[in-house]
């Protein structure tokens, strides 16, 4: 299948909004990992005026483009679509056989990738019922992250395993 080498290199995109409505934008790579958050937007806000916020474009040209070779993004439409940044093909209707073979894979790959954003949420129990201005809902979900990372290199994760990628050793992650 053509798309094989694109699963590859494919990192997925996600807003993420934490109990007390905390918006987030991460990336989670086919290891498990993810490699970047930002945020701590009060208030639900639409993806797309976070990741433009976020500048994580930028950054992505700058570290994800090489000679023969280019990683890329996938995230929801709210995105949009750009040279490292994809999207599922906005209608149902009328779409060529490979454009719906398209979103059909992807939104396999997209579940197993679900694994990975939802592990942080449910592994160190950010519960719904937290408060905003009472309780540091930010800082416990980074570090929830951060601790979520450690225990992907660890003992691997459900996304590592559907990728058939391993994560990378502990003190590797750490850097020693």
């Amino acid at each position: 299948m053509a798309l094989q080498g694109l699963f590859v290199n494919l990192q997925m995109i996600r807003k993420i909004t934490t109990p007390g409505t905390k918006d987030f934008i991460s990336v989670l790579c086919p290891d498990g990992i993810i490699a970047s958050l930002k945020g701590g937007w009060p208030g639900r806000r639409h993806d797309a005026a976070i990741f433009t916020q976020t500048n994580l474009y930028a950054e992505l040209q700058q570290v994800a483009v090489f000679p023969n070779n280019n990683y890329v993004l996938y995230g929801d439409q709210a995105y949009g679509v750009r040279e490292l940044l994809l999207a599922p093909y906005r209608t149902h209707i009328n779409l060529e056989d490979y454009q719906r073979q398209f979103n059909a894979s992807m939104k396999l790959l997209r579940v197993a990738v679900e694994w990975g954003f939802q592990k942080s949420l449910l592994f160190w129990t950010i519960k719904k019922n937290q408060k905003l201005l009472l309780q540091d809902v930010e800082s416990m979900y980074k570090v929830g992250v951060l601790l979520t990372n450690c225990h992907t290199t660890l003992y691997s994760s459900q996304t590592a395993q559907y990728f058939y990628v391993n994560p990378p050793g502990l003190e590797e992650y750490i850097g020693e």
